[in-house]
């Protein structure tokens, strides 16, 4: 088993694109399009890795290494309304919606690889 642990410390929403997490590898590693599992106030939030950035050089990378600070983009949720959230808000007008309170999480947030077979 991958014993893949991500930590961020800042979470913002890219519009059109993904919720952004940027943070540390504690362990393990993940890949594009692997499922990570959050904790939130509202149980288990399920969601794929969309982009992964290497934060020493903004390069776009396709596997995760450990100890090293990167950025994930995570869509497609298990909660239907997280994945429509441009019709709830206009990019025109509005700010982007707080990750925290979006997603239901708090700082620190931990991410993990999902943990269904």
């Amino acid at each position: 088993m991958n014993s893949f642990e991500f930590v961020s410390d800042e979470a913002f929403y890219i519009w059109g694109r993904c919720f952004n997490f940027q943070g540390e590898v504690i362990s393990g590693d993940i890949s594009t399009n692997e499922e990570v599992m959050i904790q939130t106030k509202n149980g288990l939030l399920y969601a794929k890795v969309d982009l992964i950035i290497r934060l020493s050089d903004r390069k776009i990378i396709e596997k995760s290494i450990d100890g090293e600070r990167i950025a994930i983009g995570l869509n497609e949720f298990s909660r239907k309304e997280l994945n429509n959230i441009e019709k709830k808000f206009n990019p025109e007008v509005d700010k982007e919606p707080s990750a925290t309170d979006f997603l239901g999480v708090e700082y620190p947030i931990h991410i993990y690889k999902s943990d269904k077979a």
